[in-house]
């Protein structure tokens, strides 16, 4: 995984903290670039780094900023909207707080792609906490 400026090291070395991960995947996010962006969240959760919901955020917000870009329909938007709802289903199961900014991004990515049925569950689910 190519990274930006001093994050080309392993994430398990004493230049990676979560803020760094958080600027990384905010960097892949405007670059639009969804796979780096969970490959990158995949080595932050089998590193020393414990994620977090800032960390989850900028993952979230990756794949959702490449299903805006897709737009309605098409096998691409499919897999996003569903990778953002993993994301967020995942992270609730981890323990993670997920705060109104991690819900609000997994719905975003839910109604630009169509779904709005799955829109409407989480908002419920945020509502009802």
């Amino acid at each position: 995984l190519q990274l930006p400026g001093a994050m080309g090291t392993a994430v398990n070395s004493p230049q990676w903290t979560l803020p760094a991960c958080t600027k990384a995947l905010g960097q892949l996010a405007r670059q639009r670039d969804w796979r780096a962006a969970l490959d990158l969240l995949e080595e932050i959760e089998s590193s020393r780094l414990q994620i977090d919901t800032i960390v989850l955020n900028a993952a979230l917000g990756a794949t959702v900023g490449d299903v805006r870009k897709s737009g309605h329909g098409g096998e691409a938007t499919m897999g996003l909207w569903r990778r953002a709802l993993a994301l967020h289903r995942r992270a609730a199961s981890q323990g993670l707080e997920c705060d109104a900014i991690t819900s609000n991004i997994a719905i975003n990515g839910c109604g630009v792609a169509g779904h709005w049925p799955w829109s409407m569950k989480l908002l419920s689910a945020m509502a009802s906490h």
